[in-house]
């Protein structure tokens, strides 16, 4: 919160429990590089607090995103969708600029995937390099074809996704 909101471009936060992700997309508007790894969330989510659902921030300058959520740990590890939303989403008003996408665990819905990934549109991220899940059930190829459909991906790892 100190030094997010003016300067803070890269936040990597590592086995941590009580990580509450509101405080992350609205005191960090200026980060590039989000690394969370095997941390536990604030439960229950604090969205009512941050007015989430009326009020949408995005994280427009992120290029890269890391989330692993470290099941082997006894933390709640469901971020709620508002994180992925805030991180996820992209159109022409507000274009993404991530080209690394690194999901492990994450479950985002089918019905959310849907809203992050219309298959309707194509070129979602403008400079997608890699994009990689594992652990993902519900992602399904139209997901995937949506995010890479553009030419300048490099790098595509999709494994141990049921569908």
């Amino acid at each position: 919160e100190t030094h997010g909101n003016s300067s803070l471009k890269k936040l990597e936060l590592k086995v941590i429990e009580e990580v509450d992700t509101h405080v992350i997309i609205s005191s960090c508007p200026r980060l590039e590089e989000l690394i969370l790894s095997g941390c536990g969330y604030v439960t229950p989510p604090t969205c009512p607090y941050y007015s989430c659902k009326s009020s949408q921030v995005y994280l427009n300058r992120l290029k890269l995103l890391f989330y692993a959520d470290g099941d082997d740990f006894s933390w709640d590890h469901n971020v709620p969708d508002c994180f992925w939303l805030s991180t996820l989403t992209t159109d022409s008003k507000k274009p993404s600029q991530l080209f690394g996408i690194f999901l492990e665990s994450p479950r985002i819905s089918i019905e959310l995937a849907s809203r992050l990934w219309p298959v309707s549109k194509s070129s979602l991220y403008p400079h997608p390099k890699v994009f990689s899940a594992c652990r993902y059930e519900e992602l399904i190829f139209d997901n995937v074809n949506t995010i890479i459909s553009t030419s300048s991906s490099k790098y595509l790892r999709v494994s141990n996704c049921e569908k």
